[in-house]
């Protein structure tokens, strides 16, 4: 897998937690109400899931770029 990959996965992590930010209900969270709710699960899932995503990819270009000296085998430095 190539670099734009990586950065699409990470890009698409970004997009669905920023999804999620965006349905989440502002007026639902303010905890002096008396009506107050947590979020909707599904928010929970696109929050958590988004992030999730985004260390997934940001886990595989590092490893695809060397950067980590245990992620690289031969002692190659990344270019």
């Amino acid at each position: 897998m190539n670099k734009s990959i990586w950065g699409g996965i990470i890009m698409w992590g970004i997009f669905v937690t920023c999804f999620g930010l965006g349905a989440m209900n502002p007026t639902s969270i303010v905890a002096n109400s008396p009506t107050y709710a947590a979020p909707d699960q599904d928010v929970i899932f696109l929050l958590a899931g988004g992030i999730i995503i985004c260390l997934i990819g940001l886990n595989g270009l590092i490893g695809f770029m060397r950067w980590v000296p245990g992620f690289n085998k031969r002692g190659v430095t990344a270019k």
